[in-house]
This record gives C-alpha cells, sequence and structure tokens, in this order.
C-alpha cells in the first residue's frame, strides 16, 4: 500500500463525504482554522487535498481568518516553497480571481491574473 494509492483513497473518502453532506459549510475548529488553513499549515501541503477543498468550498473560505487573525494563505506565504508556491497559486485562481471573472470578461481582470503570474514567477 503506497502513498499514492492511500493519497487517491483520502481524495476519495473526501469527496464522498462532501457529496453525502450536501451543501458545504464552512467549518472551523476551536481555534478558528477552517480545513484550509490545516492543509497550508502542515508541513508538506497536499495540493490533491487542496484541490478538492477549492472545488467543495466557497473561495470566502480563503478570506477567513482564524483565532490568530491569519488567513490560511497567510500560513503558505510564511513558509515559501515550490509546494507552498503551488497551492499558493491554484489559491489564487479561486480568489480572487473567480469572483471577479463571474463578473464578466474584462481586461483588468487579465492584468491581475498577469500581475500575480509576474509575483510568482519571481
Amino acid at each position: 500500500h503506497n502513498s499514492t494509492s492511500s493519497l487517491t483513497t483520502t481524495t476519495r473518502q473526501l469527496r464522498r463525504c462532501f457529496e453525502t453532506e450536501g451543501q458545504v459549510q464552512p467549518v472551523k475548529d476551536r481555534t478558528g482554522m477552517t480545513p484550509f488553513h490545516i492543509v497550508c499549515s502542515s508541513v508538506r501541503p497536499c495540493q490533491e487535498i487542496f484541490s478538492v477543498l477549492l472545488e467543495m468550498y466557497s473561495h470566502n473560505v480563503l478570506g477567513v481568518k482564524d483565532g490568530n487573525g491569519k488567513r490560511a494563505m497567510d500560513y503558505l506565504l510564511a513558509d515559501w516553497t515550490s509546494e507552498t508556491k503551488t497551492l499558493f497559486q491554484s489559491a489564487m485562481d479561486h480568489w480572487p480571481i473567480e469572483p471577479l471573472q463571474r463578473r464578466g470578461p474584462t481586461v483588468w481582470v487579465e492584468d491581475i491574473r498577469g500581475r500575480l503570474a509576474a509575483i510568482l514567477a519571481e
């Protein structure tokens, strides 16, 4: 039983849990952390689990602050690695870009996307 198989099982179980529960409500633990905070503050954040969370939760959950006043993205920025950069890039496609795109195609949305890409390329 290798780690890839285990991860596939975990993400499958996570998806099944969301499907069973129906509408997903933002969940905070007693310290105010959402599932995004937990993934982003882990030693090795998991892209696959993060992606499932992005699919299931509203982009607004990424802006929720925990009991320490930190957003999930703050944890990624505090420990900048190639893994956290990938997660940050995924998050930026959902928050703040996704809500802006729903307002229709505009030049400034593409400008923001380009600026974020330039920052991440540094």
